[in-house]
This record gives structure tokens, C-alpha cells and sequence, in this order.
């Protein structure tokens, strides 16, 4: 954008060149219309501050805070009635019908509202009414939607207190809120900081006494301005804060939401959202108000997205809230597609992206919707119906709703012009009474509104930035301050850094949001120590945390630096702080089986972390509750079954998880075809495994390959104990044709592999030629064609020769030397050697311990097969050319041959590459970088070679 000013006799006259790809005519129009309210404003007054001038018209002004805030009719619905008289007359109209399900458990109005009643009058009682503060800490569950409307029923204010917070933040919020009245579950009682609640009620255990009372309906004397609800957020200051929500806001919310979205009977919302957010809400009680049926999640069931996909189903659901990043992973869930009773899925508590709405709208038939607001306005302060045409970078949070009044200011408190950044301020009916024992914070969040004529109306300064778009409706563009949204959860990060800086071995620390792959939020902690054992401290400081704070205020990631970066004038740069290239604390260990290839391949792409040991923890390497989801979902994927959530969270390693995998007779890798590394824009490398069957040798050098290079490796049958191995190595070729053409139907192909895989991808050459396709290279690493092989792979001997040989071999691939002890095992009883040798490869960790005796013969059969199929393998004339990628420290033994006996099986060319290493170590550091750089360099020249490949799809 370019202006030009010229004089022109007495008067200047302008010129504005601008981009039309960055603007239109209109915006332009405004810009200089605002540009010359300015210089009148100069004019006017020259003295006056840059700041003070002015900016709008009139005309703009009162579109600004006037037109955008109108007021919006409630239909049918009264702002003067509270939620219990609604829920009461609803019962009357429908006392039959179903109004709350769990678990295989259903309440109709009638039995709801009767229930209701009996709590209320139990609890008044207790010294229950108005302005009473009654705790709440339950699990989700019939008896929490009984405990929280008999609440709100008698008038008190019901404070949610989740069970699963730490019992410190849990006692503080208690002593904060003076609870006297406590409303729990018998077995959460030991869990729970309740010695000094005058009054604990199990709603459970003591419902025999609770059902004595009255059902009659004479119990409320609620009014519209009484408390009904305090919900905590986080705080800076190191400690959360109680936000206090009336009646008046919540009915004024609830009659918007029943106008915008007309719930009625044939309705079922879904109650997953933890009642310490305040989405929870509207999830208990609008429902109930319209005739619908609220669906309750069980306990934990909201981080199980197959589970949420279930219960829609079987329910019949048609309307639920996600966070934006809940609704990404529940996109992912394989069969979303049953889910066809939802009508409005809700999304709230963070941005939605554009690219998420089209992934939504790409599966789903439902209606999308964004909403906005902090808990301080009474749930949601604007609102926006989604579609699939618009495209930008972040959906819009739409317009105010009914009795709202939203207000972009700048600093000086005045409105911003179009597309201008300001801070959102928010006015109305939703406006929460302030902070519990927080005067000063009230006072300064909660201003006097000098746009409104109403006595005592007022303003929220919320410190989240927006701007109006030309519609009038509002982008969200993120916060002021240090406070962040992550899963839906608004935290301080100043409350964490104060709690941290009280740890005595952190002498400074920065905690912050970073996403560092779009739609992976991690809370990552900065920490300077003062001590040495820098190592230790992560753990030390997430335990630490663990005991103060709720699990979605732990940092995943702890990072400890000697210093912090910092800016020329000696604050923190945290532009500077390093990015997640998470790794291991300790040294990698390699995959020990197909089970635990697949899981590191599984951890990688989730967590975006490399390389991963087998004995990493899932929730040290950043893992949190939507990764969770997205792990589940991957395995079932992978292995044709689901894991309960209970199983991550008590074997949290690869290691514990591929043990319960073994044990599961239907929880099979996919056999034959491995997809060591299945991503890339390339075309695909398949690499046939050695005599031993499996393809765990290939991880490194599919790992030290191009990042865009994909690796699929080829697994002998029979290594599951489902099929039979294969012994014929013609038939065994075939087979894997067959695999590899359901990733790639047609040529040209890229073969290969290592010792007798080389002569398998040789066979599978020839036989793609014969089928007519294109075969653009075959590479065979240290692969002989002789008659004769390495003792190691001959079928020759006694079955403990033979046995010793296979371990010596599955030793030798990953690196350890397997040695007998003096005890020669010809000495002892043939019935008891497998075991002997298996206890002495358990020691010598050839193979991970829960690794049995079966599984030791499945993976010798298929050893002693492959050995059978290669010496029974007659070779035909190949008709092209083939690369040969060679051991040097073996080559002196083929020392007649060069070409390991191939020279006279091809008609084309032999291309030999020697590469450091002998035949199992030139899998190993350092040398197989070089094996990938010389297999790399020979793909990339058959790529270029072969000009069909920019055929291939």
C-alpha cells in the first residue's frame, strides 16, 4: 500500500495505490475515510495527544456499539423465570418421558424430579437456601445430575470441585469457598480433603435416608439475582479463582441457546464435559427444560473417543460440545460414520481452524457450530453457524448473543475500526457477579460500561484479542496476556511459573504454549536449575506439580537449561527458547519385535518425537489426554482391537503395552507388508526380511533414508503362529507380490533385500516381469546367489545346533554377541534345552522377558523354513540389471567372485557397492548411515532412469 500526496494549488490531493489480492475497494474506502477523520481532528484541536484523536465517524461509531449490539427476542421464553421452574413445569407437560440415561440406567421426569425434590428437602434440612455454598465432587453420574439440580432447586450455589484434582488445590478451593455442605460418592470419600465439611452427604450411601424426605415441589425460593454456580479457573497470582455466576445469567443463556438451536423431545444431548468447565452447565440443564433426554458419559469415557462414538450411536445423541482439539482426534475415529443421529455438534473453549471445519464437514452431516466466552459471562458470549465455503485461517466466533453487548476497544478504551486489532470487552445479562474474596481483581476486570445508559452496567475486560470483519462479525485473534486455552481449559500460565519458582531447586523458569505441528498444543515448562543432576529434575518437577495442580496444568514437557536466552535489554527472549525436538533420556534401544516396531512407528507419528525406545514413558515424551485418544484409535487400527484407556495408563511404555499385545491371540500385526516408515511423496522402497523372518533390522535404515522416502518392509508368514511359514521360496515371492501391489497396483517397483531377502526380491523381480511390469531396480544387500551360505542360516546339525545358530543370529542383528556358558548344551536332556537357551537369550536380552517359549518356536520354525527355501531355490536368468550392496569385511570370502555368484543370473549389469562393516554391523552406527546414503544415491538414479515413475500416482 502506497500513499502519494501532491499539492495542487491551495488544496493536496492523494493518491492510495494498494494490493487487490490483500484488499478490496471497500476496506480502502474506510481506510482513508478514517485517514482524513483524523487530520480534521488535528485541525480541530492541535494539541491534543496522538492517541486522543479521533478515528470514526459518526456514522461508524454507532454501528460499532450500537447496530452490532442489538438486542435479540427470546421467543416464548421469560428472563424472570428461574431454571427450576422451568424444569418443574417440564415435568408436568412430559413426566414420562426419558429425561436422563446412563449406563444402561434411565430416569424419567417424573423419577428425576421426585428424586430432586427428596435431596432438596434433605439439604434444607442442613442449613441449604439461597447464597449457600454447596460443594459438589462426583464422578459423572445420575447421582451428580440429582446432586446439582437439587442445588440449584433449594437456591444454593453449587460449586463443582472434581474429584481428580490434586488434594492441596481441592483443600484450598474448600477453605476459599467456606463449603459446610459437601455432596460426594461413598467411594471417593478417602480421596477427598473433607475433615473440616461440616456436613458430608454420600448420595449413594446415603440415599436409603435421602428418599424418607418429602417429593413435594415447595422447596425453591430461588430469584434471578441469587448465586447458582462458581466455577474455578486459573489464576496468576499461583492460586485459581472462584468465578460467581447467577440465575439470571445462566436462564438469559439458556433461553438464547433453546431460540438459536430449538432442542425439543426427540432430542439427546451428551453430558462428557468435567463439571469444573463450564460447557458442563448447559449440558445438565437445558435439556430439561425442552423435554430432551441428557446422555451421560461414564467416568473418563470423554478422553475415549471409540467409546463417545458408541454411545452416540447406541443413544442416538444429536447434539454435543467439543474443543476444537477433541474434535480433531474424534475425526480420526475409524467408524465415525455410524455416528448419523448427530444434528448440531458445538465447538467452544479454543479457535477453530478452517481446516478443521472442512474436515468436519467432509465426514459429517450435522451442523457446526463456534461459540466464544470466558466463564466470567455466563458460558458463551457470541456464536457462529459454520459452513464449507468460506475459507480462512481461523472460523469467525460470530456475533453476540441475546442480551450481550461486545465492544473492541484499544487502550485508550475506545472502539477500534474495521479490522483493527482491540481487546474484547463484553456488557449484558451474562455478566457474572465478579471474583469470590477478590474485590480488587473484580474491580479491575469488571469496569464500569460507559457505553450504556443503564445504572450500574458493566463491562468485563476479558484480554483476548479480536477484530470486526466488514459483516460485523468478530475474528478471535488470540490474548493480551499470558493466559492461554488449551483442550478447552483457560489457564494462567503465571499460576504454574509461581508454583514452580517455590521449588528450591529452580532458580528461574518460563512456561508457555507450543505448537510445533498444527493441532498438537503442548504446555511446555523452561526451567534454570540449581543443581547438577539436571537429568533428574523433569521427573522431580512434574511429581511436584502433580500435587499441586490438576493434570491439564502439568507441563508435558519440562525442559532445563543453564540460562535463558535473553533480549538486549535483559528480558527472557522466548523466541529464542528451543523447539521440542523431543528425545529419549536415555540411550535408544532398538525395537525387539514386530509388536514393538510397530508401536515406536504408532509413538513417533503421534508424539512427533525420535528416535524412541522401547522403555520410554508415553506421558514423559509429551503425551496428554487427546494424544491418548489419538494412540488408541492408532492401535486398533493396526492391530484390530481396541486397548481400554486403563491399559495406557498402567503400562504407559512400549515395552508394557507390546506385552499385553502378545498375550492377546487376535492382536496381530498385519502380516506380510510393514510399513516401517509408510509416509513420503517418493515412490515406495520394499525390503524383504533375512533368514530370521522379521524386518527390525530395516529401522534404522529406513530412519537414515530421505525424510520423504517411503520403507515397507516385508515379514516372513509365521511369525504370528497363524499361518504356516512358507518353504518354498517361489511361492514365498509370490505372496509378497500380492502384498506389495495393494500399496502399489502397478510399476515401476523398488525391490529389495538383505541377505536371503536379497534372493527373495530377486525371485520377485522376475516374476513381476513376467506379469508385465515395470521393475526399476532390485538391490540386494550382502546377499550371495552361491549354493553355499553362512553356517549361521544351515539347516544342517542337531536341533540344538540349529537352535544356537538362530539365537546367534537374532543376537547378531541387533548388536549382542549371544554366548554359552561353559555348560555345553548337548548335556542337557533334549526336553529341557528350547528352555535352557531361552533363559540364557533372556539374560543376554536377545529377546524381551514376557517373550515365551511358544513365541521362540514360531519365530525357529520360520528360521529353519527360510533356511529350507533358499537351499531349495533355483534361480532363473534376471532380465535387467540389479545392485549389489557389499559387506566389506565379508568380500574377502567371495574373493573369486566379486558379484557374490550373481554375474551369471543377470543379463544386464552387476553394480556392486561396497559399504564399511561386516554382514550384521553394517546395520549399526556409524555404518549405516552410509548404507542408507549408497541405497539412497541407487533409488534416486533408477528414479531418474526410469521415466515412468512420473506416471505413477
Amino acid at each position: 500500500m502506497t500513499l502519494s500526496m501532491v499539492e495542487n494549488g491551495s488544496r493536496l490531493e492523494g493518491t492510495l495505490e494498494y494490493d487487490t489480492d490483500l484488499f478490496d475497494a471497500s476496506t480502502i474506502s474506510r481506510f482513508i475515510q478514517h485517514f482524513c477523520t483524523l487530520l480534521q481532528g488535528i485541525l480541530a484541536d492541535p494539541e491534543q495527544r496522538l492517541s486522543d484523536l479521533p478515528l470514526l465517524e459518526q456514522q461508524e461509531r454507532h454501528q460499532l456499539l450500537i447496530d452490532w449490539n442489538v438486542p435479540q427476542e427470546q421467543n416464548q421464553f421469560s428472563l424472570d423465570i428461574c431454571f427450576p421452574q422451568y424444569f418443574h413445569a417440564q415435568v408436568e407437560r412430559t413426566p414420562d418421558s426419558v429425561a436422563a440415561i446412563f449406563e444402561g440406567n434411565q430416569l424419567t421426569y417424573q423419577e428425576l424430579h421426585r428424586r430432586v425434590n427428596q435431596l432438596g428437602h434433605y439439604l434444607q434440612c442442613m442449613g441449604a437456601g439461597p447464597e449457600i455454598r454447596i460443594g459438589i465432587s462426583m464422578e459423572r453420574s445420575l447421582e451428580l445430575l440429582i446432586g446439582a439440580l437439587a442445588i440449584l432447586k433449594v437456591g444454593g450455589t453449587y460449586v463443582p470441585l472434581d474429584p481428580s484434582y490434586p488434594l492441596e488445590r481441592l483443600r484450598f478451593m474448600l477453605t476459599d469457598v467456606q463449603v459446610s455442605l459437601l455432596l460426594i460418592q461413598e467411594r471417593l470419600r478417602d480421596q477427598l480433603p473433607i475433615d473440616d465439611v461440616a456436613h458430608v452427604v454420600c448420595l449413594d450411601a446415603d440415599w436409603p435416608d435421602i428418599e424418607q424426605e418429602s417429593a413435594e415441589n415447595d422447596i425453591s425460593d430461588v430469584q434471578m439475582d441469587n448465586a447458582a454456580y462458581i466455577i474455578y479457573t486459573s489464576g496468576s497470582t499461583g492460586r485459581p479463582k472462584g468465578v460467581v455466576n447467577t440465575h439470571r445469567g445462566l436462564i438469559n443463556h439458556l433461553c438464547w441457546r433453546q431460540t438459536a438451536y430449538h432442542l425439543d423431545g426427540t432430542d439427546r444431548v451428551l453430558h462428557k464435559t468435567p463439571m469444573s468447565f463450564d460447557v458442563s452447565v448447559w449440558e445438565l440443564v437445558w435439556p430439561l427444560m425442552v423435554g430432551g433426554s441428557i446422555v451421560i458419559a461414564k467416568p473418563q469415557g470423554h478422553l475415549d473417543g471409540h467409546y463417545l462414538v458408541k454411545l452416540i450411536q447406541e443413544q442416538q445423541v444429536t447434539t454435543l460440545h467439543f474443543v476444537p482439539s477433541m474434535l480433531r482426534v474424534f475425526l480420526d475415529e475409524p467408524e465415525l460414520e455410524r455416528s448419523r443421529s448427530l444434528k448440531h455438534v458445538i465447538c467452544g473453549g479454543e479457535a477453530l481452524t478452517d481446516d478443521l471445519q472442512e474436515r468436519f464437514y467432509a465426514s459429517q452431516t450435522a451442523q457446526l457450530y463456534n461459540q466464544y466466552g470466558p466463564a466470567e459471562a455466563a458460558i458463551d458470549a457470541t456464536f457462529w453457524t459454520c459452513n464449507n465455503t468460506d475459507s480462512q485461517r481461523t472460523v469467525p466466533i460470530g456475533r453476540p448473543i441475546a442480551n450481550t453487548q461486545i465492544y473492541i476497544l484499544d487502550e485508550q478504551f475506545q472502539p477500534v475500526p474495521f479490522l483493527v486489532t482491540g481487546e474484547l470487552y463484553i456488557g449484558g445479562e451474562g455478566l457474572g457477579r465478579g471474583y469470590l474474596n477478590q474485590p480488587a481483581l473484580t474491580a479491575e476486570r469488571f469496569m464500569p460500561n460507559p457505553f450504556s445508559a443503564i445504572p450500574g452496567a458493566r463491562l468485563y475486560r476479558t484480554g483476548d484479542l479480536g477484530r470486526y470483519l466488514a459483516d460485523g462479525t468478530i475474528e478471535f485473534l488470540g490474548r493480551r496476556d499470558h493466559q492461554v486455552k488449551l483442550r478447552g481449559f483457560r489457564i494462567e500460565l503465571g499460576e504454574i511459573e509461581a508454583i514452580l519458582e517455590e521449588h528450591s531447586a529452580v532458580s528461574g523458569v518460563v512456561v508457555m504454549i507450543r505448537e510445533e505441528v498444527v493441532g498438537d498444543k503442548r504446555l511446555v515448562a523452561y526451567v534454570v536449575s540449581k543443581i547438577d543432576e539436571k537429568h533428574v529434575l523433569p521427573d522431580e518437577l512434574k511429581r511436584y506439580l502433580g500435587e499441586r495442580l490438576p493434570d491439564y496444568m502439568v507441563p508435558s514437557i519440562i525442559i532445563v537449561l543453564d540460562a535463558f536466552p535473553l533480549t538486549p535489554n535483559g528480558k527472557v527472549d522466548r523466541q529464542a527458547l528451543p523447539s521440542l525436538h523431543i528425545t529419549s533420556q536415555l540411550t535408544a534401544i532398538a525395537p525387539r519385535d514386530e509388536w514393538e516396531l510397530q508401536l515406536v512407528n504408532i509413538w513417533q507419528d503421534i508424539l512427533n518425537v525420535s528416535p524412541i525406545s522401547p522403555t520410554d514413558n508415553f506421558f514423559d515424551l509429551g503425551g496428554h489426554s487427546l494424544l491418548t485418544m489419538r494412540l488408541l484409535a492408532r492401535i486398533q487400527q493396526q492391530f484390530n482391537q481396541r486397548l481400554p484407556l486403563t491399559t495406557l495408563f498402567q503400562r504407559a511404555t512400549i515395552e508394557g503395552l507390546a506385552s499385553v499385545l502378545r498375550q492377546k491371540p487376535d492382536l496381530r500385526p498385519r502380516f506380510p507388508l510393514v510399513g516401517i516408515q509408510p509416509h513420503g511423496s517418493r515412490p515406495p522402497f520394499f525390503c524383504v526380511h533375512p533368514v530370521g523372518g522379521s524386518v527390525l533390522v530395516y529401522l534404522n535404515l529406513a530412519r537414515h533414508l530421505h525424510s520423504e522416502q517411503p520403507f515397507y518392509g516385508l515379514q516372513a508368514a509365521g511369525l504370528d503362529g497363524e499361518q504356516a511359514p512358507y518353504t518354498d521360496l517361489v511361492e514365498m515371492a509370490r505372496y509378497y507380490v500380492d502384498a506389495i501391489r495393494t500399496i502399489q497396483p502397478h510399476g515401476p517397483y523398488l525391490l529389495g533385500g538383505w541377505s536371503i531377502g536379497g534372493a527373495i526380491a530377486f525371485e520377485m523381480g522376475q516374476q513381476l516381469y513376467r506379469q508385465g511390469q515395470d521393475v526399476a531396480s532390485v538391490v540386494l544387500i550382502d546377499s550371495s546367489a552361491a549354493s553355499y551360505f553362512d553356517q549361521t542360516i544351515r539347516q544342517s546339525g542337531t536341533d540344538a545346533s540349529i537352535l544356537v545358530n538362530f539365537l546367534q543370529d537374532a543376537g547378531a542383528v541387533f548388536g549382542q554377541d549371544f554366548t554359552l556358558p561353559d555348560l555345553n548344551v548337548l548335556h542337557v536332556p533334549a526336553s529341557e534345552q528350547l528352555q535352557f537357551l531361552l533363559e540364557q537369550a533372556h539374560l543376554q536380552n536377545v529377546f524381551p522377558r514376557d517373550i515365551g517359549i511358544q513365541h521362540i518356536k514360531q519365530r525357529l520354525n520360520v528360521f529353519k523354513a527360510n533356511t529350507r527355501a533358499i537351499e531349495g531355490y533355483v534361480p532363473q536368468v534376471y532380465p535387467g540389471d540389479i545392485t549389489l550392496l557389499r559387506a566389506e569385511e565379508g568380500a574377502q570370502l567371495f574373493s573369486a567372485d566379486p558379484t557374490l555368484g550373481w554375474s551369471a543370473l543377470v543379463q544386464g549389469q552387476v553394480r556392486i557397492i561396497d559399504v564399511p562393516g561386516d554382514h550384521y554391523t553394517m546395520f549399526a552406527s556409524p555404518q549405516v548411515q552410509v548404507l542408507a546414503d549408497r541405497l539412497g544415491i541407487t533409488l534416486d538414479a533408477a528414479i531418474e532412469h526410469d521415466e515412468t515413475f512420473s506416471e505413477v500416482d
